[in-house]
């Protein structure tokens, strides 16, 4: 069976993240990967598909973030909302390697950046 990583890896480069200027250099990043994770979830919170995709591709490879394919699964269920069907694969493929108790955590985190995403717009 492929790893989460092999799934994904092809998405990541799709959403542009094989653009971003090398993480190693802190010089033209700040404070490197963590600092294009904080732009991510800037963007990702204000409701923009392609920033919590990219969050999702973060947590699923450990990019700026610890590894997490419950986080992962989250954001790329938040992303699939856009109609993507890009995104919406990645949020099945990523539920296959979850236990039912990740992916109840991973629906629960969903809801709760909704629910954040949706008291920004009011």
């Amino acid at each position: 069976m492929r790893t989460n990583k092999e799934i994904i890896g092809p998405l990541a480069k799709a959403n542009k993240l094989s653009d971003i200027p090398d993480f190693n250099d802190a010089t033209n990043l700040g404070s490197g990967k963590e600092m294009v994770v904080k732009w991510y979830r800037k963007a990702a919170e204000q409701g923009h598909a392609t920033a919590q995709c990219n969050l999702g591709v973060s947590y699923s490879h450990g990019i700026g973030v610890p590894e997490n394919d419950t986080g992962a699964y989250a954001w790329f269920s938040v992303a699939a909302t856009s109609g993507n069907e890009k995104y919406r694969d990645a949020r099945d493929l990523t539920k296959r390697n979850l236990t039912p108790t990740q992916v109840e955590r991973g629906q629960a985190l969903a809801r709760d950046i909704f629910e954040r995403i949706r008291k920004q717009k009011e």
